[in-house]
């Protein structure tokens, strides 16, 4: 009876994982108020203005853009919050106004190149400048792990599915 109960709960530990990962995928390429909360890593930049202000006692203004739904990486202006994905990154306003790059298979998270390809010249050139030799700025590391991290997620999808089907099978028996 006790490899009975440990070939169930198994069985139920395996689906259950597999439901959740079905769901952060789901979660990454939908864009409806629920599962688009689900993230990666959420940056917020909302302060970013006021600390350069306090850093080097100059008003910085226009750095934010107003428009929702400007394309990123063209300098139109930061966003308060990035999201970042399995798929793509999100740009935000607020909780509701912001818009998506293009959705991509394993990709990378390189919030430091988001980031900046948003900003004007000038402010790029002081973020460079404060961020310079720190693991935020090295997007190629952060992008390679990220990749690597993409493609085994995916795989243990493919485990946790493969996990229910067998013991599903073996306990039907």
């Amino acid at each position: 009876m006790r490899g009975e109960i440990c070939v169930s709960a198994a069985t139920l530990l395996s689906l259950v994982s597999m439901l959740l990962m079905i769901f952060v995928h789901v979660g990454q390429i939908n864009t409806s108020s629920v599962p688009k909360r689900i993230a990666m890593a959420r940056v917020n930049v909302s302060e970013y203005s006021a600390a350069l202000e306090i850093s080097f006692t100059d008003p910085f203004e226009n750095i934010y853009t107003t428009n929702a739904t400007a394309p990123l990486g063209v300098k139109a202006g930061l966003r308060s919050n990035y999201d970042f994905g399995l798929y793509s990154y999100c740009a935000y306003l607020n909780t509701s106004q912001g818009t998506c790059g293009n959705m991509t298979i394993g990709a990378q998270y390189r919030p430091y190149d988001a980031i900046t390809s948003d900003m004007a010249a000038n402010y790029s050139r002081i973020t460079q400048a404060l961020v310079q030799d720190t693991a935020f700025q090295s997007s190629s590391y952060l992008g390679e792990s990220t990749k690597a991290a993409y493609w085994m997620l995916l795989l243990g999808t493919f485990c946790a599915l493969f996990a229910t089907l067998t013991s599903v099978s073996i306990s039907g028996r």
